[in-house]
């Protein structure tokens, strides 16, 4: 093979690695959410701008990179592109670790590719006439062979320590009832009260 084709190999494998992490900072804002630990560590005043400049840059540029994608392949492909990037990690991850790094006798199997039109399987997903019902056999397939319930379980969880809170603020036995809901909690006051020592 040549250079550039090694190269474009070995950034490949760099971008598939980068699903592992990827699943593990979903699961650790899942953690900080529910475990209601603070989102954003900062020290200073300053730290916080800083790192709020930097998010803003970040967004920019993915905009900017959504856009520049979009001239080809229009801006609901492009924006649609990065969420199933988020979204299908976890897959990616399970099958790098699985192939790669986990011996069979723990679930690890081999490396190998099978076209999706030689798989069996008993709910028939191409065949109209003899497609199994939705309910129970498909609806399984889903939730438990397709893996589903990740996903669902990370909404439910973001959902729940959404809810914890924003009842811990607005709620009656909230800490700060001075405090009224709106503006004021983004006070300088308020501000350093968030403040991780």
């Amino acid at each position: 093979m040549a250079l550039c084709q090694r190269f474009n190999g070995f950034l490949h494998m760099l971008l598939a690695l980068s699903n592992i992490t990827t699943t593990i900072g979903l699961l650790a804002l899942v953690t900080s959410v529910v475990a209601s630990g603070p989102l954003v560590a900062y020290s200073t005043r300053s730290e916080m701008m800083h790192l709020l400049r930097l998010i803003c840059a970040i967004t920019l540029n993915t905009w900017l990179g959504d856009m520049i994608t979009a001239k080809t392949i229009g801006y609901a492909v492009a924006v649609r592109e990065g969420v199933v990037t988020l979204w299908i990690a976890p897959y990616i991850a399970t099958g790098i670790i699985r192939a790669f790094i986990l011996p069979t006798w723990l679930g690890g199997t081999s490396v190998g590719f099978t076209s999706s039109g030689s798989l069996a399987n008993d709910i028939n997903e191409r065949d109209a006439v003899h497609r199994a019902p939705f309910w129970p056999k498909r609806a399984r397939h889903f939730f438990l062979d397709c893996h589903i319930w990740m996903h669902l379980a990370f909404f439910l969880l973001m959902i729940f320590g959404l809810a914890r809170r924003i009842w811990a603020v607005f709620g009656p036995l909230s800490q700060e009832p001075s405090l009224s809901p709106g503006l004021m909690l983004w006070t300088p006051e308020f501000m350093d009260k968030l403040v991780v020592k």
